[in-house]
């Protein structure tokens, strides 16, 4: 089973992990977005483009044409981008 964004940051909260315990929470976190279906399109940005725009403003822009959802949109997404010390 999966776990959730909150149900993760409990399993960190107060504790001490080594590298493997970490990558180990991480892998047993939900990657699945709640509105995706089964042919829904997965998109992963990082960083600028060549031409210095950003690729979150190229993904937003395939969103809007319906065309898949981010990664950071799921619950694996959420907790690894939060900033949330424990």
């Amino acid at each position: 089973m999966s776990l959730t964004y909150e149900q993760a940051v409990e399993a960190l909260t107060g504790r001490n992990l080594t590298v493997e315990s970490l990558f180990a929470l991480v892998e047993s976190v939900s990657g699945a977005v709640p509105e995706a279906t089964k042919d829904t399109t997965y998109l992963l940005n990082s960083g600028p483009m060549p031409d210095g725009s950003e690729t979150s403003a190229v993904i937003r822009e395939i969103q809007r044409a319906g065309g898949g959802v981010s990664v950071g949109q799921s619950e694996v997404g959420r907790f690894l981008n939060s900033a949330r010390e424990a």
